[in-house]
């Protein structure tokens, strides 16, 4: 089937996450726990890195000065504490896609059918310098600059303020608490990453809420058991009446790990 000729379904994820699994073990001879736990919360997106490789020749003033000096620094990360990686999933998300899609798509009853928008499709026609969307780097400047000048609202005047955690969260809510009051929440809380980097975690555009992800996490170490790691969320009990309900969730949004005991001895102890 020809299908670089006739796209026709988008269900599948983008190769963004396994590219970058593919990038750092590569240059790996040997995988200890803790890489492979690093590995795991890995936060770099390459996307980001992309359509920062495309604005480096950009110039401009005010707002889109500002944005373009931050993110000629960026290393590409999605933590919780990177200013520079909000305002990229903020442009990205809010301002950039939208805006290629609207010049794609003129019809509105087939425009609202496209969000989220396909990433590699997306990357594509920036680096190609795609007719479809018009003078590219025209496009890139308007929406980055108001990008940056909705971060300032969203988070204060002070860039250095900013942090992708004060955006991009995660939160629990029991199945039941609809029909049950008084089940606990859980969160929010701040959570570094993206549905298109290693410790996925993507979320819904309108709150940046977290939707999809890894709730759980394990590193074996095999041969040496105990000490193997874990954690699990929003907690190890899904009984909202439990204490551990919800006693793993800040462990988990802070990419952090529990023991995950197996010998006798250790479980004891």
């Amino acid at each position: 089937f020809p299908i670089d000729e006739r796209r026709i379904g988008f269900e599948w994820s983008e190769h963004s996450r396994t590219n970058r699994i593919h990038q750092v073990l590569a240059e790996q001879e040997q995988h200890t726990v803790e890489q492979s736990k690093k590995l795991q919360t890995d936060s770099i997106s390459l996307p980001g890195l992309r359509v920062k490789e495309v604005c480096a020749h950009l110039k401009g003033d005010g707002n889109l000065a500002a944005a373009l000096k931050m993110l000629a620094k960026w290393d590409g990360s999605l933590a919780r504490d990177s200013a520079t990686g909000a305002l990229f999933e903020l442009w990205w998300t809010k301002h950039l896609k939208p805006a290629m899609l609207d010049l794609l798509i003129p019809y509105p009853t087939i425009r609202a059918l496209m969000a989220p928008g396909d990433h590699e499709t997306l990357l594509g026609m920036l680096e190609g310098m795609d007719p479809r969307i018009g003078d590219r780097d025209a496009l890139l400047r308007r929406t980055l600059a108001a990008a940056y000048a909705d971060a300032g609202e969203r988070m204060g005047a002070d860039p250095k303020q900013w942090a992708w955690g004060k955006l991009h969260h995660g939160k629990f809510v029991h199945p039941l608490a609809t029909v049950r009051p008084g089940f606990p929440e859980v969160g929010p809380l701040p959570k570094a990453g993206s549905g298109s980097v290693v410790m996925n975690a993507g979320y819904r555009p309108s709150d940046f809420r977290v939707t999809s992800g890894a709730s759980f996490r394990m590193v074996l170490d095999v041969g040496n058991w105990d000490a193997s790691v874990t954690v699990n969320a929003p907690g190890q009990s899904g009984d909202p009446r439990s204490p551990h309900y919800g006693a793993l969730a800040t462990q988990w949004a802070a990419e952090d790990y529990v023991p995950m005991l197996y010998s006798r001895e250790a479980v004891d102890a």
